[in-house]
């Protein structure tokens, strides 16, 4: 029998995390249908540190201006043939880095060159090892985790209240289809990743939306 807390993204799981879901909550089978079965992302083969660099862009950031601050950030570093984290702290600041992320990034780049596979060894780790290296990492803390583990690593049941629009996805289900009450997310283990990305994607496609909009 497969470790449900491993990384693992495949068909037949996104079946059964699908399956699941609608058994344990019927009031949202019209938001599954409406975001598609959002799927897992497949575990990343692109270098950790570059991924890591992304997930500090968009910290406390809107998609679209992550989106626009990693496009420079990705022109620059072709420019210059560099990885992300190796880029110099003139062209972060300028991409629209503030101070504290750029500093967390120059760490990321110095653990790089002190051992090249320091970030590659979290691909075998399970969650809670992983959650504990990360926070290690000083600019790092849950919700980096989160995002390494379910966008980068494809961990299956993460749901990160660490993430505000999340909380604001699990606000808007709560007050309109569960009567006041908590969803109640917890049932969704061990799969609730899936979950999260659904609820992600229905505030994203605006199938969630606040009542005054």
């Amino acid at each position: 029998m497969s470790d449900p807390t491993s990384p693992l993204s495949s068909r037949d799981t996104r079946r059964s995390a699908y399956k699941h879901l609608r058994k344990q909550f019927p009031q949202l089978n019209w938001l599954f249908d409406a975001t598609g079965e959002v799927a897992l992302p497949d575990p990343s083969i692109l270098p950790v540190a570059g991924s890591l660099v992304r997930i500090v862009v968009g910290q406390m950031l809107s998609l679209s201006a992550a989106r626009t601050i990693m496009a420079r950030l990705n022109d620059k570093a072709n420019q210059r043939g560099l990885s992300l984290q190796d880029l110099p702290l003139d062209d972060l600041r300028t991409a629209g880095v503030s101070g504290r992320k750029a500093k967390t990034i120059g760490i990321i780049s110095q653990m790089v060159r002190d051992d090249a596979d320091c970030f590659e060894k979290w691909r075998r780790l399970d969650y809670p090892a992983l959650q504990k290296d990360v926070k290690e990492v000083w600019g790092l803390g849950d919700w980096s985790a989160a995002m390494l583990g379910i966008f980068e690593f494809g961990h299956p049941d993460l749901f990160p209240l660490s993430d505000g629009s999340l909380i604001r996805a699990l606000e808007l289900v709560e007050a309109r289809y569960c009567g006041g009450d908590p969803l109640g997310h917890e049932l969704a283990a061990p799969y609730r990743s899936f979950l999260a990305l659904a609820l992600w994607q229905a505030l994203d496609s605006h199938i969630l939306t606040p009542a005054n909009e």
